[in-house]
């Protein structure tokens, strides 16, 4: 990525920036959204996914501490009866063809 112009760095930057508006509002989509223009600039996923990881890592933390500034005991306790229930299944119905 060396051989980069100077207004592809900025495309580029310009391209993370936007996707993290997007995770950030919407809580989903923005990895999507940027890599076809990531792909763009250069065609080379190998480049992009590895800093895309760090885009998640750091856009996803931003989105959580946003959503979740103070707990909902209305949705807390579907949850976690959801995710209990799944536990409490049994594997045989759980890994049956349908």
């Amino acid at each position: 990525m060396y051989d980069l112009l100077w207004y592809q760095y900025g495309l580029i930057a310009i391209i993370f920036i936007w996707s993290g508006v997007v995770r950030s509002g919407l809580g989903f989509g923005g990895a999507v959204f940027s890599l076809p223009f990531l792909l763009m600039i250069v065609n080379d996923p190998l480049i992009w996914l590895p800093l895309i990881s760090v885009h998640l890592l750091f856009f996803s933390a931003l989105t959580v501490i946003q959503n979740h500034k103070k707990p909902v005991p209305a949705i807390t306790l579907p949850k976690a009866r959801s995710i209990g229930n799944i536990y409490a299944m049994p594997l045989a119905l759980l890994l049956s063809p349908r």
